[in-house]
């Protein structure tokens, strides 16, 4: 049998290539990442839009800076500045509303770059302006500082160089200013009413175009605050309001006025209800305790500062009179202002009260005739003689108790000290009832009670004469 025999040489494999160095794999890296970051910028919007820029740019400034021939550019809605407007208001004219002009011009390159509507400059003087309407003036291009006119030429367009504008006349009309309340006080205070407003100046002039200035019919200051406790006082803005009381806006009104603000107070004041009283002195066979006052008010409504207020509601109360019931009738209509101080306000408008007394009781006046009247404290050196001799004196009382007053019960004195020297007088007369009960039930009613005396000097009477004649003898 035979056998394969074997070689001895060694059998030959495929060649694995060298692998990179540490160094060269980071190489390779960097080139790759390089290379991948260079493909997404080259490939994205943004760059190809700013290389466009940059190219664009570059080729501007080589235009610009190397063309020579002139060209021509559109250029719309540049506004128009008016000269001479002061000679307008003199004669009461103004133009209205805002202006622009398109107009097309024509310069190198290098030039025209720097023309626009914000660089040129359009003015037109309208001093020869006389009367209102439509008006046409001419107007003048000009180009910006450091181009001159003869590097820019102007087209204009089928009007020219001229423009046509609206000429207003103006005016200017004094108005009132008047205060309206839209607030409210707090509980305890009473604010005033729109005639209470006190405004300084009263009035505003307010200038503009005719028409605009004739739409007005006030000024009007507003006051909205809430709770308010305190008067209101300072400067505050106005609104010009129509005859139909809307509010007109200035600035389109086109209309000034001489003032911004106006000094302004508003009053609000405090309140407190006080009752109103009578006081009365017993007299007349009355006390207080036997009339009903019958009074048209009770109590009245004041206001004024804080202060004030509560000062008059400590008293308790206000008090019409003090009255003497010997004095009235049963029956009797009497009429009292109501007394307040300066710093307070009567806010519910009563200015007097009728007081009406009646009697609780039957009482009965009679008239007593007097003849127990005397004089009193006359001066030394002096003497008096009554010339009235009987006095009449009314009394009030249960008629049964009058019924038993005599001429010895009433007592008349007359004070003499008052006039001093000779002569007659006619002086008031202290008259007093004089029981032995029943005091508080009667009484004198009061009245100017006059007697009339007579004051001479004081004549002593003469001593009689001493006799020289010796007395007789008598057997």
């Amino acid at each position: 049998m035979q056998t394969q025999q074997q070689s001895g040489a060694p059998q030959q494999t495929a060649k694995e290539p060298p692998k990179p160095s540490f160094e060269e794999r980071s190489a390779e890296g960097i080139l790759k990442k390089l290379r991948h970051t260079i493909k997404r910028i080259t490939s994205s919007n943004v760059f190809l839009i700013l290389v466009s820029l940059v190219i664009s740019f570059f080729l501007w400034l080589y235009y610009t800076s190397g063309s020579t021939e002139p060209e021509s550019k559109a250029i719309e809605n540049i506004p128009v500045s008016f000269t001479g407007t002061d000679v307008l208001e003199e004669r009461n004219l103004r133009i209205q509303g805002d202006y622009t002009v398109s107009i097309t011009v024509r310069a190198v390159p290098s030039i025209l770059s720097n023309l626009d509507r914000n660089t040129l400059t359009v003015t037109a003087n309208v001093s020869g302006i006389t009367t209102d309407g439509t008006q046409t003036v001419a107007y003048i291009v000009s180009p910006p500082s450091g181009i001159s006119r003869d590097d820019v030429s102007v087209e204009y367009g089928i009007n020219g160089s001229s423009l046509r504008v609206d000429v207003a006349r103006t005016s200017s009309r004094e108005i009132e200013v008047v205060g309206r309340f839209t607030g409210s006080a707090a509980e305890g205070y009473l604010a005033g009413s729109d005639s209470d407003f006190v405004i300084y100046p009263n009035k505003i002039t307010v200038s503009g175009i005719l028409e605009n200035v004739n739409q007005i019919r006030y000024a009007v200051v507003t006051i909205s605050d809430t709770e308010l406790t305190d008067t209101v006082t300072g400067d505050f803005p106005f609104q010009l309001e129509s005859p139909a009381g809307d509010v007109l806006d200035m600035g389109n009104l086109g209309v000034v006025a001489s003032e911004e603000t106006v000094n302004v107070t508003f009053p609000v004041q405090a309140v407190a209800q006080i009752p109103l009283t009578v006081n009365l002195i017993d007299g007349g066979g009355l006390t207080a305790d036997k009339v009903v006052l019958n009074m048209s008010a009770e109590s009245i409504t004041v206001g004024g500062a804080r202060d004030a207020v509560e000062a008059i509601k400590a008293t308790g109360s206000i008090t019409l009179a003090t009255v003497d019931l010997a004095s009235v009738s049963d029956g009797e209509v009497l009429t009292y202002p109501v007394p307040l101080s300066d710093d307070l306000n009567n806010v519910s408008g009563v200015r007097e009260v009728t007081v009406t007394i009646h009697f609780k009781e039957d009482l009965e006046t009679r008239t007593f005739s007097t003849s127990n009247i005397s004089c009193i404290n006359v001066p030394e050196g002096l003497e008096s003689n009554l010339i009235t001799q009987v006095l009449d004196i009314q009394i009030r009382g249960p008629s049964e108790i009058l019924d038993r007053i005599t001429d010895e019960n009433i007592q008349v004195s007359v004070d003499c000290s008052d006039p001093g020297t000779v002569g007659m007088y006619s002086i008031s007369a202290i008259v007093q009832l004089h029981l032995p009960e029943n005091r508080d039930v009667v009484g004198v009613l009061s009245s100017d009670y006059r007697v009339t005396v007579e004051l001479t000097e004081f004549v002593p009477e003469p001593s009689p004469e001493p006799t020289d004649e010796a007395p007789q003898a008598t057997d």
